[in-house]
């Protein structure tokens, strides 16, 4: 099976590709080439990236529940620790 490779990542106003690029410190998802163009940039992303944030926000409490749960008859005691199981 072929490596799967991500694509380069690339700047949202201008689409230039780097390895050095800012990461929008709300949503952690987009990407600039520099603070000029997330500033220029900010009006046409903010609405997503307040909803990317709080998507965000409420997985980790989620996870965080699962991580802690104690563990009954319908789920095992933090499900991240347990091995993979393949169907039959």
């Amino acid at each position: 099976m072929a490596a799967f490779k991500l694509p380069k990542a690339q700047c949202n106003r201008c689409s230039s590709k780097g390895d050095t690029l800012l990461t929008c410190s709300g949503c952690k998802a987009i990407r600039y080439c520099s603070k000029e163009h997330q500033t220029a940039d900010w009006s046409e992303h903010k609405s997503r990236c307040t909803a990317v944030k709080s998507s965000r926000n409420r997985m980790e409490k989620e996870e965080v529940k699962l991580r802690n749960h104690p563990g009954d008859f319908m789920m095992p005691a933090n499900p991240f620790n347990q091995p993979a199981e393949c169907a039959p």
